[in-house]
């Protein structure tokens, strides 16, 4: 190859390089979240694919909850070329052209054993499961059935049809940003319009995706420093060292900077985690007191209620219409005079915020534990200390916020 395309070319594949490299790291850097401890920002989840509506994919025709498919038909001609000799010569061409393609991509809910978070997949990079590839003549059914009637030019009659999808209960990766929902009081992932954040939903593994970038990344960089090798070596020897030391130099500089900045994105992901904890720690110090107050109170409502049916049945029928009055005056001012009712809600309550502080804890310790890993491994550990990054401590319960709050009935 000329040298100056090799020149060219070294930079192109540095950039695909860097890429690859960042997915990769982001994916390990991020922590998986369950979703009832989702919280406002970028996130990663994994769970079984539920419908909102139902799909049936165009052409496997599955139930799921997303699909894409693409029709392709197949041409070849013969091309006659002639020289600046004027002598001619023929030899045949062939492809393939895209004649239709499709799909739905509706919100769906991603389900783990904590709950039910929604996943709008618009603009996000989809991998579906294969669900349908065939390749097939005119003759068969699904040409015409699934495909356009029009041929392209110098068709060859045969057509490709693909079709990837998201089934109904399949297992699914989500890496987004989270963000408050519209309609209710609840997170949601969905793509955001004002960041450049990464948005994936796969029913590929995270370390499926994490190896398929791995390899990107080491192919691009065997490449790219091949490339700038050849393009010093056409110089002579001198021309080849310099080649190779620029090359180095701006990859070490590229991924100096993509630890850095991964460092710190995983420094601040574990203080907005610690915040969370914080937050639930407060509500179950403020609230839950606040709360057993309440069904205190509706129980004491629910002894004198019951203090009145006694009476009333057993004064005579002046003192039974004046408790029957009292009784329905009661119930009318507190249709939900249910204790039991209220000692379940109590005890929902209690759950969910132990609950939400132990996948808030866990959710930090988990960023910590990996930013730690980090700079305690070559090459990341020389480029922490080199820019003075210090590592992170796991969350401690300390403050009388973090004792639990006593609930008294009596």
């Amino acid at each position: 190859m000329h040298p100056a395309f090799l020149g060219l070319l070294t930079p192109v594949l540095l950039v695909v390089w860097y890429y690859a490299l960042s997915r990769k790291r982001l994916l390990e850097n991020v922590p998986t979240s369950k979703v009832k401890g989702v919280f406002i920002g970028q996130v990663e989840v994994k769970g079984r694919a539920v419908p909102i509506p139902v799909l049936r994919s165009y052409l496997a025709e599955c139930a799921c909850v997303y699909y894409s498919y693409g029709i392709e038909e197949r041409w070849s001609r013969t091309v006659t070329r002639t020289d600046s000799d004027g002598k001619t010569s023929t030899h045949r061409q062939s492809g393939w052209t895209t004649v239709g393609r499709g799909g739905e991509d509706p919100p769906f809910l991603l389900r783990d054993r904590t709950g039910e978070l929604r996943i709008d997949p618009d603009g996000a990079e989809v991998h579906g499961s294969t669900v349908f590839d065939e390749t097939v003549g005119m003759f068969d059914p699904i040409y015409f059935d699934k495909g356009p009637i029009e041929s392209v030019g110098d068709s060859d009659h045969r057509r490709r049809f693909r079709e990837e999808a998201i089934t109904v209960g399949e297992r699914v990766y989500v890496l987004g940003t989270a963000r408050q929902r519209e309609d209710i009081v609840a997170p949601e992932i969905a793509r955001n319009r004002h960041r450049n954040d990464v948005y994936l939903v796969s029913t590929r593994s995270e370390d499926q995706i994490a190896r398929g970038y791995g390899w990107m990344a080491c192919g691009a960089f065997i490449v790219s420093g091949g490339a700038a090798g050849f393009a010093g070596a056409s110089g002579g020897p001198q021309f080849l060292i310099g080649a190779l030391i620029a090359f180095f130099a701006a990859a070490f500089v590229a991924y100096s900077v993509l630890v850095r900045n991964g460092l710190v994105s995983v420094r601040e992901r574990a203080e907005m985690a610690k915040s969370l904890i914080d937050v639930q720690l407060r509500r179950r110090h403020v609230l839950i007191p606040r709360l057993a107050t309440v069904v205190r109170a509706y129980a004491e409502y629910e002894k004198s209620t019951h203090k009145e049916i006694v009476e009333a049945r057993t004064n005579d029928a002046e003192s039974q219409t004046r408790a029957l009055r009292s009784l329905l005056a009661l119930v009318e001012n507190h249709p939900e005079l249910k204790a039991a009712d209220n000692f379940r809600e109590l005890h929902e309550e209690l759950v969910d915020t132990e609950d939400r502080i132990a996948l808030a804890r866990e959710f930090h310790n988990k960023t910590i534990t990996a930013l730690n890993n980090r700079i305690e491994t070559m090459p990341d550990a020389l480029i922490a200390n080199l820019t003075r990054f210090r590592a992170g401590n796991l969350f401690e319960a300390t403050g009388f916020e973090r004792t639990a709050a006593r609930v008294t009935l009596d």
